[in-house]
């Protein structure tokens, strides 16, 4: 793992690092910028995830929302960008869950 001072404080960091754990200084990242084909599949699966779980009345939508927490809360220090958007795709499948499982329901009644 690439290493590098903090330019606040002379803290030793990450290149990972969105700030810096001592001084707070804000930085913008190499896993911000840098884009990894093997990472963005495993990202990809966590949103097919996500999204698939709609398709379960009810019990996928707490599934889906404790994977997207999970997500959201590892990988909110290292990659801020993509922990929000994580947590707008949780939301956004959670909506459509709730549309989709009250059609399902009315339409089978």
């Amino acid at each position: 793992m690439l290493k590098k001072k903090c330019a606040g404080c002379g803290n030793i960091i990450s290149n990972y690092m969105a700030k810096c754990p001592n001084c707070g200084k804000e930085y913008e990242t190499e896993a911000m910028t840098f884009t990894d084909p093997e990472h963005d599949k495993l990202e990809r699966f966590w949103y097919y995830l996500i999204w698939g779980f709609i398709l379960v009345p009810v019990i996928g939508m707490f599934v889906q929302g404790i994977i997207a927490s999970f997500c959201y809360y590892s990988w909110k220090k290292i990659y801020p960008k993509r922990a929000r958007t994580i947590n707008n795709h949780s939301w956004l499948a959670f909506i459509a869950g709730i549309i989709y499982n009250t059609l399902l329901f009315n339409l089978t009644t």
